[in-house]
């Protein structure tokens, strides 16, 4: 009977282990998939662990996404004459999106406002300089209110329209065909530069507006060769350093000329000075040769110690000594001169 009880006994102590490592095992299994899910919270924890977050699933078509294009029949709004050029942004504040034109013919631009449904009203024409090319979109006097800039091909500038209607007229290169918009110095300011089909460069205006100005304000442009008959300009960070470079298209050399902003580099114009004050009159002989001129470093020989020189010998002068300095980089640079020192091709060739 004892053994009868002590067999059953075991036998029932065994079945309830088995559950209860069955119920162990379960909760081991639903710890983990809390963890995989990032829904499990840590308790106790001094600081709060960082979410974590469920992986994106692969990319599989959807009803939300198309595999090929897709578009309506094309709907017309009247511009002005022989439209070349538009941009986009929110003019009247009412957020929608509104479209500015560049009219070549007619030497204006046509803004239409947007309804927000797709549909845009009668233009309102603004007047620029010369043979409009192309219209940019920023806030170029920093009041929160989206201005214009336009590339006037006929009249060597760059028309800047506040959204009050003021307008401003600056000079760059020779027949701009396209002005875009970056903050090529790193000031927080929206710059312009344009392609210039009559010159073979670029011009680049830099913003001197750092607060609400009440009229546009740039400076003098800098031009910086690229191609034969440039057409056009576009802003990307193409080396991946936290500045905007530029790419424009030539027509005639069949090329595009990258130019890589140096802005914030510790490279600018290098200079090389030595200085041998001798002690007597006589013309000292300096029979050294000069070091060359590092790219990445500017040189400044200074010399040090006093010569000397006794009757009926040649005087020697005391050995420059050579420091190397790193020039100091800023956070903005101060003008256009100091970007794109470095020219990606520096030359650029035509493959006929």
């Amino acid at each position: 009977m004892r053994s009868t009880f002590l067999s059953g006994s075991l036998a029932t102590r065994r079945a309830k282990g088995s559950l209860w490592y069955s119920y162990l095992g379960s909760a081991a299994i639903a710890f983990l998939v809390l963890l995989a899910t990032g829904a499990f919270a840590w308790v106790g924890s001094s600081s709060a662990a960082p979410e974590i977050l469920p992986s994106a699933a692969p990319y599989s078509p959807s009803a939300s996404s198309c595999p090929s294009p897709s578009f309506g029949t094309a709907t017309n709004f009247g511009a002005g004459g022989g439209p070349v050029g538009v941009a986009g942004g929110d003019f009247n504040g009412d957020g929608s999106l509104d479209l500015a034109v560049a009219n070549y013919n007619s030497d204006n631009v046509s803004v239409l406002l947007g309804d927000g449904s797709g549909g845009f009203g009668t233009p309102t024409n603004f007047s620029v300089g010369s043979i409009p090319g192309s219209v940019a979109v920023g806030d170029f006097n920093r009041d929160g209110i989206p201005d214009l800039a336009v590339a006037n091909n006929g009249s060597n500038n760059v028309t800047v329209l506040l959204g009050n209607g003021s307008a401003t007229n600056f000079p760059v290169g020779t027949a701009p065909n396209w002005v875009a918009v970056g903050d090529f110095n790193r000031d927080g300011s929206p710059d312009l530069v344009t392609a210039n089909y009559g010159s073979n460069n670029v011009s680049v205006l830099l913003n001197l507006c750092n607060v609400s100005c009440p009229s546009p304000s740039y400076g003098t442009a800098t031009n910086f060769p690229v191609g034969t008959l440039p057409v056009s300009v576009a802003v990307g960070d193409f080396n991946r350093d936290g500045n905007p470079d530029l790419a424009v298209a030539n027509q005639s050399s069949d090329n595009v000329s990258v130019l890589l902003n140096m802005c914030g580099a510790s490279v600018e114009t290098p200079t090389a000075t030595t200085t041998n004050t001798p002690t007597n009159t006589s013309v000292p002989t300096n029979t050294s040769t000069p070091t060359p001129i590092s790219t990445n470093t500017a040189i400044v020989a200074t010399s040090t110690g006093t010569p000397t020189t006794t009757p009926g010998s040649t005087q020697v002068l005391p050995t420059p000594t050579t420091t190397t300095t790193p020039i100091s980089t800023a956070t903005a640079c101060t003008s256009a001169s100091q970007m794109y020192l470095r020219i990606a091709p520096s030359t650029p060739t035509s493959d006929a």
